[in-house]
């Protein structure tokens, strides 16, 4: 499907928003084989998990499949560079907000709250620690805060995070 969505489009650039699942992978070789540039987005940074030497080498050799990269910041910008992918051929801010545009307290909320609230975008799984988000969110409501909190995304925790929720002091 990948192969016949490829050529059906003929794109002139892909963009791709992760490496390390087969889909991804899958998609790094048929753009190299259709002559498809293709950009990868990382926010991943070299503190942000124990790194295993075989994975890194790993990560060297599909980053030399990609044209450019879109980062999340400098530390993402930099591990990228650790694993040899071209200062030049990396862009950044990916992934940031434009606070300008939401500090601007005459914009109604996004979600039609009329009070303010955190929002948490994310997949649900266990490394975005959604439960210390839901514990330090119950400390907040407990020391009198008043913001909601809305957390919008799927994954396998998501039955388990919807109970956690209805444990909170003002679910």
């Amino acid at each position: 499907q990948l192969a016949e969505l490829l050529d059906e489009l003929q794109p002139q650039v892909v963009v791709s928003v992760g490496w390390a699942d087969r889909a991804y992978q899958r998609l790094l070789i048929a753009c190299h084989k259709r002559r498809i540039p293709i950009v990868i987005v990382s926010d991943s940074r070299q503190r942000d998990e124990p790194r295993s030497a075989a994975k890194e080498w790993i990560k060297r050799q599909l980053l030399r499949g990609y044209s450019a990269a879109l980062v999340a910041g400098s530390e993402s910008c930099a591990y990228l560079n650790q694993l040899g992918f071209p200062a030049d051929a990396i862009s950044q801010p990916w992934d940031v907000v434009d606070n300008d545009l939401f500090a601007d307290s005459s914009s109604p909320p996004a979600i039609g709250s009329a009070s303010p609230y955190f929002l948490c975008v994310s997949r649900l799984v266990e490394k975005k620690n959604h439960r210390g988000l839901l514990a330090a969110f119950a400390i907040y409501q407990y020391q009198g805060g008043t913001w909601g909190l809305t957390l919008i995304g799927s994954g396998p925790l998501e039955s388990e995070l919807r109970q956690a929720i209805t444990q909170l002091p003002d679910p």
